[in-house]
């Protein structure tokens, strides 16, 4: 195989990918952000139904230890909930 078919080969790997993958992913993006928050929470709901049902009330603030070895999922359960809860909220404001 010279090199220009193996060229053209990538090139054809290339547009399929951007085909099938790229093209419909952008443009189910925009179809997101181009609506309002409750119609693209309702088109979303069809996906799972958890996504429409409202979230518990957690408290944050309950307790401040990092290490907790009495706390019945895990030692380091109050810490990772935190590492979770700040790396959601900083991916979804960037």
């Amino acid at each position: 195989m010279s090199k220009l078919e193996s060229s053209a080969i990538d090139l054809d790997l290339i547009r399929d990918y951007f085909e099938l993958i790229i093209l419909p992913f952008a443009k189910h993006l925009l179809c997101y952000s181009l609506q309002t928050t409750d119609d693209a929470r309702r088109l979303l709901k069809y996906l799972d139904e958890d996504l429409g049902k409202p979230l518990p009330e957690q408290s944050y603030g309950e307790d401040c230890r990092l290490y907790t070895p009495g706390h019945p999922k895990g030692s380091f359960y109050t810490f990772l909930v935190g590492c979770i809860v700040i790396y959601v909220s900083f991916s979804l404001h960037s």
